[in-house]
């Protein structure tokens, strides 16, 4: 009955029954509309929904890969902290002996 025209509204309004026809057509009409755009709204939810799914897979994906390239510079950070320790304990040897040699070259020259 949307599609009506005027002598077909006016005899519907006469008539109950197609009143009721006319009212259960345009309810159908608004439901139908009402029903496309929650479907719209639910397509639109799903896409967004996908969407941060897919972003949250590259995260995983870039911490993943973030943790291998740490795993991987592990043993380069153990060896430079290994070279440190091996410096600082040869520059305390080097420093006792240049004490030794400066206490011995003291001593000599006393002695001679």
């Amino acid at each position: 009955m949307p599609d009506a025209t005027d002598e077909e509204v006016k005899e519907a309004a006469a008539d109950e029954a197609a009143r009721s026809a006319f009212a259960m057509d345009i309810m159908s009409s608004y439901q139908s509309k009402v029903a496309r755009r929650v479907l719209r709204d639910v397509e639109n939810r799903d896409r967004d929904i996908q969407d941060i799914n897919h972003t949250i897979e590259l995260l995983n994906n870039m911490f993943t890969d973030m943790q291998e390239v740490i795993a991987e510079q592990q043993d380069v950070l153990d060896n430079i902290e290994q070279a440190v320790e091996d410096t600082h304990q040869n520059v305390d040897t080097a420093h006792r002996e240049v004490k030794k040699a400066v206490w011995y070259r003291i001593k000599a020259r006393k002695v001679g």
